[in-house]
């Protein structure tokens, strides 16, 4: 994003740097009453109604946490799925009686598989969007499989996110500012 300049993205990602959001991975039940937050923040997403699993309770979702779950590696760095969360430092922020002193403001379940990665969710708090969490959250995915940041990242060629012209206007540019483009995906399969 940097090379090209795409300087929408760049700015609303370095707008939420500056007021003071953090990305990383993270844990999904560490997190479960904010993720409801951050899922019924709006009843209407991409000019339709919300779908059903992410109106789930907390308690439907897991639950408040009882205890702090660590992240950990996974068997295979090549074939995963994980969460990676947008942040503000919160001191006092609690998820039921867990205290985490930040609060989660957008998330990414990222699949992967070998050279393939997928971001199969992507949603930030609608109250938040504005700040650009969502553009920071990609850009850290982003420069982190650049970097090749550690184990779970290298090896690392392609990113995808649905369709390119799925959405409203909206989502379609934010897919054009994080300069997701078409791909006709034509998968060869050998059978060994």
């Amino acid at each position: 994003m940097r090379k090209v300049r795409s300087r929408s993205a760049i700015k609303n990602a370095n707008k939420a740097k500056r007021a003071g959001y953090f990305c990383e991975e993270f844990i999904m039940q560490n997190h479960i009453p904010d993720i409801f937050e951050i899922n019924v923040s709006s009843q209407v997403r991409q000019g339709r109604e919300m779908a059903a699993p992410y109106k789930r309770s907390i308690e439907e979702l897991g639950g408040v946490p009882e205890s702090y779950r660590e992240v950990t590696q996974p068997r295979d760095p090549t074939d995963y799925v994980k969460m990676f969360g947008v942040f503000i430092p919160e001191p006092g922020h609690k998820q039921g009686n867990l205290n985490v002193d930040r609060r989660l403001c957008g998330y990414v379940l990222l699949h992967r598989m070998g050279e393939f990665a997928l971001y199969s969710q992507i949603l930030g708090h609608a109250a938040l969007l504005k700040d650009g969490i969502m553009y920071q959250l990609n850009e850290f995915i982003v420069e982190s499989i650049t970097k090749q940041s550690s184990e779970i990242f290298r090896g690392i060629k392609y990113l995808m996110y649905g369709s390119i012209c799925a959405g409203t206007q909206g989502l379609k540019m934010w897919k054009k500012w994080t300069l997701f483009e078409p791909y006709y995906l034509n998968p060869k399969f050998d059978g060994k």
